[in-house]
């Protein structure tokens, strides 16, 4: 099976990748392992011609370029000369309420999210608590292996990832579990 004949849930057929924080400011978003993981379920998003939104935290709307998405991300979207992306600033840690301004700009679908990225205990974490409230009928589904939290601990904590579970009966936390031989993806 190679990346474009991935089995995924059917209810995420038209889903809308979102990308929180993956900005080389923030420690976390500079491991490879994680980048990797979000590519890998960019490339899956892009051959199913799904939207991918760029969240990045912003003090202020003139902040330097090190607070823009990691390059190899949006060298990406940009080499596959795809266009259904959108990069939006936030400047408090729940970027929910623009998420959903920017999909409606954009006439992007916000009754699936898959949510990847950084920090998973604090602004993905606050984002989907977000989304969840502004889209109560919107499937979810947090990506763990492709997110990573403040403190390593935490990452390998499954009382920390069931509370994603607990937050509303939508939100729900999945693994992209991925297989290097054959470059597949599962939810």
């Amino acid at each position: 099976m190679n990346i474009l004949e991935m089995r995924y849930d059917i209810k995420l057929a038209l889903h809308v990748l979102l990308v929180v924080d993956m900005q080389p400011v923030w420690s976390n978003s500079n491991n490879k392992e994680l980048q990797e993981q979000i590519q890998l379920l960019m490339r899956w998003s892009m051959h199913h011609g799904c939207p991918i939104i760029f969240l990045e935290y912003r003090h202020s709307a003139n902040e330097p370029t090190e607070r823009n998405t990691q390059e190899c991300l949006i060298k990406l979207v940009r080499d596959c000369d795809y266009d259904r992306y959108i990069r939006i600033p936030k400047r408090q840690t729940r970027g929910s309420d623009e998420v959903i301004l920017g999909c409606t700009e954009a006439r992007y679908p916000t009754s699936n999210f898959l949510v990847t990225g950084v920090d998973a205990d604090a602004c993905v974490l606050n984002t989907v608590i977000g989304l969840s409230r502004l889209r109560p009928q919107a499937a979810i589904k947090v990506v763990r292996n492709a997110c990573r939290a403040s403190k390593e601990a935490i990452n390998n904590d499954e009382s920390f990832w069931q509370k994603f579970n607990t937050l509303s009966r939508n939100v729900s936390v999945c693994d992209a579990v991925t297989h290097a031989s054959s470059q597949g993806v599962f939810l």
